[in-house]
């Protein structure tokens, strides 16, 4: 498989992150400052990551992702969302799934999400501070703007994003085809 880049754009600031996929389950988490096209490229990891259950908050500071590393017997269950801090995997929050049925979530503010698995899940780590889960099934409403972007994906390989970016491969592009960034070479750890 070739590179992929999967880009997820903050909302109330300039801020995105590139999910850069290589062959397997290794990812990367790269900042992007799109006003100054910045690159802070950040860790690794090797675990399955399913791209349309993540989301990045309104301000760009968090991640949420859903990933799978099937050690079932393990606190984690093999399937977990984690929030984390851009551009970094190290969990702040994690919930366990158990299973691929559900899992992963969105972003209603800065300061509140959502995660898809049954209400009372324990946050196994608890070092999210200012953040807060709510339970989208007790009445919390999702802005029209998470609900729009919810479970879509956020890029396809050499396709146009909402915002005019193009990918191709492991290269990112302006809206006007001026090379940003060519990550398809990266040393993995």
């Amino acid at each position: 498989m070739s590179v992929q880049l999967h880009l997820f754009y903050a909302t109330q600031t300039p801020a995105a992150l590139i999910l850069r996929q290589a062959k397997g389950p290794l990812w990367r988490l790269i900042g992007w400052d799109r006003a100054t096209d910045t690159l802070s490229p950040g860790q690794w990891m090797e675990h399955d990551i399913l791209v349309d259950r993540c989301a990045l908050s309104p301000d760009g500071l968090h991640f949420l992702y859903f990933a799978v590393d099937g050690q079932w017997e393990r606190p984690a269950q093999g399937a977990y969302t984690v929030i984390s801090l851009v551009p970094n995997f190290d969990a702040l929050a994690l919930y366990p799934q158990g299973d691929v049925y559900g899992g992963g979530g969105y972003f209603i503010d800065t300061a509140h999400y959502v995660v898809q698995s049954p209400t009372g899940t324990p946050d196994l780590v608890g070092k999210a501070p200012g953040l807060k889960r709510v339970n989208s099934m007790s009445g919390a409403a999702m802005t029209p703007r998470a609900a729009r972007g919810f479970g879509k994906r956020r890029t396809v390989a050499a396709a146009t994003t909402p915002q005019g970016y193009t990918t191709e491969g492991g290269k990112l592009f302006t809206a006007d085809g001026k090379l940003i960034a060519d990550l398809t070479q990266m040393e993995a750890p």
